[in-house]
C-alpha cells in the first residue's frame, strides 16, 4: 500500500512543484531562443547601420575636400583673371591714347589741316531736284 501511495504523493509532487519549473523552464528557453533570434537581428542591423553611416561619413569628407580643392583653385583662377583684366584696361587706356592716335596718323601718312575755310552759305537757299 505503502508504493502505491508514495507513486500518487510522488505525481501529485510533481504536479505541484515540478511541472511549473519545468514549464517555466520551457517558456524561457522560447523566450531566450527569441531573445537571440532578436539580438542577432539586432546585431546585423547594427553592424549594417555602422558600415552604412561609415560610408556615409567618407563621402562627405570626400565631397568637402573636393570642395575645398575646387575653392582654392577657382580663387587662384579669380585673382588670375583679374590680373588680366587690369592688362587689358592698361592696353586699352594705351590704345586711346592722344599719342597713340598722332602716331597711328602719322603711320597712315594723314597730314595736318593747316587752313580751314568753310563754305559760306547767304540767306536761305536749298537746293532742290528737278526730274
Amino acid at each position: 500500500m505503502n508504493t502505491g501511495a508514495t507513486k500518487t504523493y510522488s505525481s501529485l509532487f510533481i504536479s505541484i512543484f515540478i511541472l511549473p519549473f519545468y514549464l517555466t523552464l520551457k517558456i524561457l528557453g522560447v523566450i531566450l531562443r527569441n531573445l537571440k533570434a532578436f539580438l542577432k537581428l539586432f546585431l546585423f542591423f547594427s553592424i549594417f547601420s555602422t558600415f552604412g553611416l561609415a560610408i556615409c561619413f567618407i563621402y562627405q569628407v570626400e565631397k568637402s575636400t573636393t570642395e575645398q580643392f575646387n575653392i582654392s583653385e577657382y580663387s587662384k583662377k579669380i585673382s588670375q583673371l583679374a590680373k588680366e583684366n587690369q592688362d587689358l584696361e592698361i592696353r586699352a587706356i594705351a590704345a586711346n591714347s592722344l599719342n597713340n592716335a598722332n602716331d597711328l596718323m602719322a603711320k597712315l601718312n594723314f597730314e595736318k589741316a593747316e587752313k580751314i575755310s568753310y563754305v559760306k552759305v547767304s540767306g536761305n537757299s536749298v537746293s532742290i531736284l528737278k526730274k
